[in-house]
């Protein structure tokens, strides 16, 4: 899963914020990016992955 995230952008020192999430809690979606460069929609499982600072 690590590699996937890096590939799809969240890399190291890069902004992520919690956009919103599903009536059920999954999927949630992140913005990645100082800009709002992108969003990202990943299950809870995934984004537990992300280590944030």
């Amino acid at each position: 899963m690590a590699l996937k995230l890096l590939e799809m952008g969240c890399i190291p020192g890069t902004t992520v914020r919690l956009n919103s999430r599903a009536p059920l809690g999954c999927p949630i979606t992140l913005v990645v990016g100082d800009m709002a460069d992108y969003t990202l929609s990943l299950r809870v499982s995934e984004a537990a992955t992300i280590l944030l600072k």
